[in-house]
């Protein structure tokens, strides 16, 4: 009954299929905060009017957890790696929680 749509839920898929479980091994991990929520939160600027989409918490590869966020978010968004961040272009909030709660984190 849960059907996954589009890049995300094709990399998702064979994730699984390659693990045989709901924690895939991936180049990278992202820790949940002490409310047990995932660290992406939206960042606005110049009066409200400019939205970026941050990722923080993680460890591990971020060339690989940036190319995962670019199958959700579509390669047309840019992203910018800052010290221990990723930032997106954009309100992408639910998307990404939503992917990686589907990846296991």
């Amino acid at each position: 009954a849960n059907r996954s749509r589009g890049l995300s839920g094709y990399l998702f898929r064979r994730f699984l299929s390659t693990t045989g479980s709901t924690q895939p091994s991936l180049a990278f991990k992202i820790e949940r905060t002490r409310s047990q929520n995932l660290p992406i939160y939206l960042d606005y600027k110049k009066g409200r009017t400019q939205c970026k989409t941050i990722v923080r918490k993680y460890k591990g590869d971020a060339t690989v957890l940036a190319s995962h966020i670019k199958h959700v978010v579509g390669t047309h968004h840019l992203i910018k790696m800052k010290a221990s961040t990723l930032e997106v272009d954009g309100d992408h909030l639910d998307e990404l929680k939503k992917y990686f709660e589907k990846l296991g984190f």
